[in-house]
């Protein structure tokens, strides 16, 4: 009897150190995966360099051109209502060039980064670059090729 008993103990011994081992495994595999996700995930870089890689910068003046057109408002100038989607991209590429674009994104990007990780109270993105491109004469040039291209003022 006793050692019916003594062997029925091992047995269960062994099963829970089957079953802790497996746990154990399974926490310390999640934890590193986790421990990885987390790395990446609140790293500023791995966004600057999946925009890079996108070819984000070369696509957004088309793609803001085309949601400005689609979607600009009936209580918008009408000047801005007759604009087509390339006059709209021309006008952004004119504004942002894609170097300013770039590190304005990519400030931002570090600023939100810097927010979420503690570092700072208060985000900040300058749009400074943005303000003298529109004093620029390339920023100047485009609106008047883009006031050019419109139709002629009617009554």
């Amino acid at each position: 009897m006793q050692k019916t008993s003594s062997n029925v103990l091992t047995i269960i011994a062994r099963i829970l150190t089957v079953l802790i081992t497996a746990v154990f495994i399974l926490t310390a595999l999640a934890a590193l995966i986790l421990f990885n996700v987390e790395r990446r995930a609140f790293n500023p870089a791995t966004y600057k360099q999946a925009l890079v890689s996108q070819g984000f910068y070369q696509q957004f003046p088309i793609l803001v051109g085309d949601l400005l057109e689609k979607n600009i408002s009936d209580s918008a100038a009408s000047f801005t209502q007759q604009l087509t989607a390339k006059q709209w991209s021309t006008l952004i590429e004119a504004l942002l060039p894609q170097a300013r674009l770039q590190a304005t994104t990519e400030e931002a990007i570090n600023q939100f980064f810097a927010y979420l990780n503690g570092q700072t109270q208060n985000p900040q993105i300058s749009l400074l670059p943005l303000k003298r491109s529109l004093a620029s004469p390339a920023g100047v040039s485009a609106v008047f090729n883009i006031i050019q291209s419109l139709p002629d003022c009617t009554v």
